[in-house]
């Protein structure tokens, strides 16, 4: 699932100015970081769907050499986080971005067209493997249809069917609604505190609002006050001036990630999630995160050396398609992992062996059907170039210097 973040073509670059663009808030920038983050954490879902789908309890050996891989929860929180941020940056930009009902519907429009087309065509390639691989998930009828509604995460039995994961793409669509309809308007009207105050509150009342078994736990309905920890972020690293600039420069947020990345690493090492709400836990990771996307503005970005880092030509193509890997690689799975019992019916050597031939094979599978999908599937929906150069570079003033982007003529890649 890759992002585009939206910047001004400043007025003293003429070429620009000829080129006739359009809003400045149709301008996409390629963020290459935000790419590889994208990639990175989409890479570390599959593979720990390939630990947690070997039929049986790994060893002790495994547990111990692979335990790092069985908490895919915290990659969707960052997804979540990656989501508010992206999808802000544009108010960034313009202020009365989503004011109007002309807006508003241009931006349901948007996130339709990038998000339904691969959605659909992956449900029903998830639908062919449920029902073509034995021991895969289930498929009702009622699952099915509130699947094609994307509701499917608002029941404890449909979550799980057909094709798992899709669940936090049901919650991030939902989440869409609230953009618009709360977060902005709390953001102009009481400022950017409230806004992220507001989408916590509605995030957690389900949980303390309704009982047990029924307070939606299950879907993660916080998952509004995450993503509203990443349109603040998006607006404290961006702003040009205001008392968000003068924050960003003041407080150490690359200390700050790091403190609050070593919490979730403790308690986590330590077996301690149990004295945590999953709540908490979830706002922990979530506030590390949006730290590090301020931290990675402040300092320039890619000049950074983490942010040169995942803003590497790998990450970046792999953040490329991540949204199609995200959506196809536990169906592959369990594809691949039929068909390599079919060609050997016969015991591996041990559970390592199992689990290294899943590792590598099943990975390199969902590698390559992934991007086979997003070239079939999700590239032909993303929105057609802005503009008429094909690469057009300028300098921008970004976190109080001069900072080098490329602003592309290619579709706006937010997810």
């Amino acid at each position: 699932m890759s992002s585009a973040a939206i910047v001004p073509v400043p007025s003293r670059f003429p070429e620009a100015a000829a080129l006739d663009l359009p809003a400045l808030r149709d301008v996409p920038l390629r963020l290459g970081y935000i790419d590889g983050i994208r990639g990175l954490a989409a890479l570390y879902v599959v593979m720990t769907h390939h630990l947690q789908n070997m039929g049986g309890p790994p060893t002790p050996e495994l547990r111990a050499a692979f335990g790092w891989l069985g908490h895919g929860h915290y990659a969707v929180d960052v997804f979540i986080v990656l989501s508010g941020f992206c999808l802000a940056l544009p108010y960034v930009r313009d202020p009365s971005y989503l004011a109007s009902r002309a807006g508003v519907a241009a931006y349901f429009g948007r996130r339709a067209r990038r998000i339904l087309p691969p959605y659909f065509a992956a449900l029903g390639l998830s639908l062919a493997v449920v029902w073509l691989v034995p021991g895969t998930a289930s498929a009702t009828v009622a699952g099915t249809v509130a699947h094609l509604f994307l509701v499917h995460n608002l029941h404890p039995i449909w979550v799980h069917e057909i094709n798992p994961p899709m669940w936090s793409v049901a919650v991030e669509w939902q989440i869409y609604f609230l953009l618009p309809l709360l977060i902005m308007p709390v953001r102009r009207r009481w400022g950017l505190g409230a806004a992220v105050a507001a989408a916590w509150v509605v995030g957690m009342v389900p949980h303390f609002a309704l009982p047990p078994g029924r307070n939606l736990d299950w879907t993660f309905p916080w998952y509004v006050g995450l993503f509203a920890l990443g349109a603040a972020a998006a607006e404290v690293g961006h702003q040009q001036g205001g008392k968000w600039a003068s924050l960003r420069a003041r407080v150490p947020w690359g200390f700050l990630a790091t403190g609050l990345a070593a919490v979730v690493l403790a308690a986590t090492a330590m077996d301690a999630r149990w004295c945590l709400k999953t709540y908490v836990l979830d706002a922990v990771i979530g506030s590390a995160f949006a730290a590090l996307l301020v931290h990675l503005s402040a300092q320039r970005s890619e000049g950074h050396w983490l942010g040169a880092l995942l803003s590497c030509r790998p990450l970046v193509a792999l953040g490329g398609f991540s949204y199609s890997l995200y959506l196809t690689h536990l169906p592959v799975a369990w594809a691949t992992a039929h068909a390599a019992h079919l060609a050997w019916p016969g015991e591996y050597p041990s559970r390592g062996a199992e689990f290294a031939a899943r590792l590598v094979a099943g990975t390199a599978c969902a590698l390559l059907v992934g991007y086979g999908f997003y070239r079939a599937a999700e590239r032909p929906f993303l929105r057609p170039a802005q503009n008429r150069s094909d690469l057009l570079s300028a300098k921008v003033d970004h976190a109080g210097g001069r900072h080098p982007v490329e602003v592309l003529s290619g579709p706006t890649r937010v997810v």
